[in-house]
């Protein structure tokens, strides 16, 4: 016997974390003498009771015991290698991540899968205005830089978001 198991969809790695985390197969009730088949019975988890994402507040500051998105202010003024380069902005909130997430019992590490660590499951581009070198003249340039900002933090196991 084959099982396969497809999944489809915009976001496969969390929408494939939102469904069964085990899978087995057990037989029907004996009286049951219709269908005959085996059916297949699907446990699932929910991952949001194990480190849920959000904004780190004062009262999770404190204890970093959950994942969050906590406040990082970058100021280009203050760093030397771009104060003359990055004309805006001056600076930006980028957020990271902190926190921990807490490891459901045994059941993930059964299914070969490691521990859940706190990371960026969304960010955003920061727009940049900055000068460029062509030759003997200097040019001003704008662009769109990918990743700059967190915009969501969230437990993952094995570089698949689980949120």
């Amino acid at each position: 016997m084959l099982l396969e198991i497809w999944i489809e969809g915009e976001r496969i790695g969390s929408y494939a974390s939102e469904m069964a985390k085990v899978v087995c197969f057990t037989t029907q009730d004996p009286s049951d003498k219709a269908l005959g088949k085996p059916e297949l019975v699907l446990y699932t988890l929910n991952l949001e009771e194990y480190g849920g994402p959000g904004d780190c507040g004062e009262g999770r500051m404190m204890e970093r015991s959950t994942c969050c998105r906590q406040e990082h202010y970058i100021n280009f003024r203050e760093l030397t290698w771009t104060q003359y380069w990055i004309i805006e902005p001056a600076g930006y909130q980028a957020y990271h991540c902190v926190g921990s997430c807490r490891q459901p019992k045994n059941l993930l590490h059964h299914f070969g899968y490691g521990e859940r660590s706190c990371a960026v499951v969304k960010s955003s581009p920061l727009p940049m205005m900055y000068l460029v070198k062509k030759g003997n003249y200097t040019e001003i340039e704008v662009a769109e830089f990918p990743n700059m900002i967190v915009e969501k933090c969230g437990c993952i196991m094995d570089n698949i978001a689980v949120v």
